[in-house]
């Protein structure tokens, strides 16, 4: 049996793709910082981070509470990636908690979708590029140059009154 080259492989079936699918969401680290001490536990976390995305996991830096203020979950994520999410206690506070992302995947400005950039989409049309101006050097014709017209204010060589008084001695 012999191998088949990648390029038929890719290009010689006709249902044959050449781009990957797009990202629906990415599991993807946040950083939460502003966690009340009493919600620093796998339920209170869970709860806090399911305002950012799926909760999947924590790390061991958040399990043995080695930072007071930042915890670190790993979180199933759709755009938009929020950057600060927001709960009310039972008592009424409303506790912010500020998020950050140590990475996050390409993300589309046109499309919004995960995975690509905008100079990849499939999707992006890009506007029609203005006509290169015609090139002078293939011409035999001489350009013409432009008239150059004073306003009609000046005449000649002076200034208007106007612009000298700016240089006089004060009276």
């Amino acid at each position: 049996m012999s191998a088949i080259p990648c390029s038929t492989l890719l290009n010689g079936h006709p249902n044959t793709q050449m781009s990957t699918p797009p990202l629906k969401a990415i599991k993807i680290w946040a950083h939460l910082t502003g966690v009340p001490l009493d919600l620093r536990h796998q339920q209170g976390l869970t709860l806090v981070a399911g305002l950012v995305g799926e909760p999947k996991e924590t790390d061991e830096f958040t399990k043995n509470l080695v930072s007071l203020t930042v915890s670190h979950v790993k979180v199933d994520l759709t755009v938009p990636f929020p950057s600060v999410v927001e709960f009310q206690r039972q008592s009424g506070e409303v506790v912010e908690v500020l998020v950050h992302y140590p990475w996050t995947s390409p993300t589309c400005s046109h499309c919004h979708k995960l995975g690509h950039i905008v100079r990849n989409c499939q999707l992006y049309v890009p506007p029609p590029a203005d006509p290169p101006p015609p090139n002078t050097s293939t011409s035999n014709a001489k350009a013409t140059p432009k008239k150059l017209t004073r306003p009609a204010n000046l005449s000649s060589n002076k200034l208007p009154n106007k612009s000298l008084s700016i240089f006089k001695n004060p009276p």
